[in-house]
């Protein structure tokens, strides 16, 4: 009876270390469905990914080919402040050429014949008239008034002023 239950440990033993290598063959299966279940899924998780992406530039790329003036947003700013301080160069410049054309600052008392002087110039240059048909400046004109006034009242008898040079640039002739 000794050696019976030595055969029935042996028996147990057997069955216990081949139902413990049942165990291990099942738990490696089933970690490998399980890897394979995970790399199934991380596949297919990479492959949508990708999808998205190439979705994404193939947008992108029509949107670049049928529109062919598509500028980021940051190149359209840059691009507009280029032409704004442009803009403004040559506004800074033109301001500074009228201010040379103006010559110096008239004095108060004339600043209403100048007023008048760049009026008729605007009118004239807009009208095409050659240099000999355009207005006469009224300073000029006034001046001339007054020349013909005082050569009338040397004639009538003693001049009323004694200097008529300084109301005119040069002698007056005839």
């Amino acid at each position: 009876m000794a050696h019976e239950p030595s055969t029935a440990c042996e028996s147990m033993t057997a069955a216990s270390v081949d139902a413990a290598s049942d165990l291990s063959i099942r738990l490696d299966r089933a970690g490998e469905c399980r890897l394979e279940r995970q790399g199934t899924q991380l596949h297919q998780r990479r492959a949508t990914e990708l999808g998205d992406i190439m979705q994404r530039a193939g947008r992108l790329n029509a949107q670049r080919l049928t529109n062919q003036d598509y500028t980021p947003a940051s190149v359209r700013r840059i691009e507009c402040l280029e032409r704004v301080s442009e803009q403004l160069g040559d506004l800074a410049d033109a301001r500074q050429l009228q201010r040379a054309d103006a010559g110096p600052l008239p004095r108060p008392h004339e600043a209403f014949l100048h007023m008048i002087a760049a009026r008729l110039r605007r009118i004239d240059g807009r009208a095409g008239l050659l240099p000999d048909q355009r207005a006469e400046h009224p300073r000029d004109y006034m001046r001339r008034t007054l020349l013909r006034s005082i050569d009338r009242l040397h004639r009538l008898g003693p001049p009323a002023m004694a200097t008529r040079q300084r109301f005119c640039r040069e002698p007056l002739h005839g």
